[in-house]
């Protein structure tokens, strides 16, 4: 079990800094059925950009404990691990706000993840306090306004935004690998008129782990919205989750 639970905490270590850049879509949820579609432009040094595109969505989530929710569901990408790219879902309060939204992980009532190939699975608040524990995961988020910019969108429209700064801090302790940190600094242009708010984020992701130092930049810029009236098909919950589901990705 030992050498398992070394692959499975070196999963969740590697996927874990990606938290913060879904953060900044949780402040502003628009109506269900809302989507967006961002170019995503990341860089590691002297290396090539690579480029791609992710969808953000939402749908009815409906009441959970007194509390009316909603899925913001962000595509495709992966998750914890998974070797594919899919779905991955976050059931959350409709009422959301910057503090709210810089705790997602905490304060979602069910994170869902469909994976294309191996099928559906899912995490409740005990299962995240869990991994949390286990991994001695501290997170922290901030958005502190700066202002008002004018930015062009990925199609080039303008746009009149509030910006903000950007500070998210990881770190994790975890059994059987070495401690690390991660400081993502960067900007966030806001304009309320779009279905997430969101026009354009860039920031620095630092990654220290022993001696060595990773420095990522990333880049996400809106292209296109839209609303789908159209009723989605209901919602497979798959698996909960489970040691053996996530060591088997």
């Amino acid at each position: 079990m030992s050498t398992r639970l070394l692959l499975l905490f070196a999963w969740v270590v590697s996927t874990c800094p990606a938290f913060a850049q879904w953060e900044i879509f949780a402040q502003r949820i628009p109506e269900d059925g809302s989507w967006a579609i961002y170019r995503v432009i990341r860089q590691s040094g002297n290396s090539q950009p690579q480029i791609s595109e992710i969808r953000i969505s939402t749908r009815d989530g409906t009441v959970v404990e007194k509390t009316p929710c909603v899925w913001l569901e962000i595509s495709p990408v992966k998750w914890l691990g998974s070797r594919n790219k899919g779905r991955l879902s976050f059931l959350i309060p409709r009422a959301m706000d910057a503090a709210k939204a810089g705790r997602l992980l905490y304060v979602s009532y069910e994170i869902l993840f469909t994976d294309p190939v191996k099928g559906p699975w899912h995490l409740k608040p005990e299962d995240v306090n869990w991994l949390v524990d286990k991994v001695e995961l501290k997170s922290s988020s901030t958005f502190t306004p700066e202002g008002s910019a004018k930015m062009n969108d990925g199609a080039g429209k303008a746009h009149d935004c509030t910006l903000q700064k950007l500070e998210s801090k990881l770190s994790l302790d975890p059994p059987f690998a070495s401690a690390q940190t991660t400081d993502l600094i960067g900007k966030v242009w806001r304009d309320e008129t779009t279905p997430f708010g969101i026009v354009r984020a860039e920031w620095t992701e630092t990654l220290k782990k022993g001696d060595e130092t990773e420095v990522e930049t990333k880049v996400m810029e809106l292209l296109a919205t839209g609303k789908d009236p159209s009723t989605p098909p209901p919602i497979d919950h798959g698996d909960g989750f489970s040691l053996w589901r996530l060591i088997r990705r």
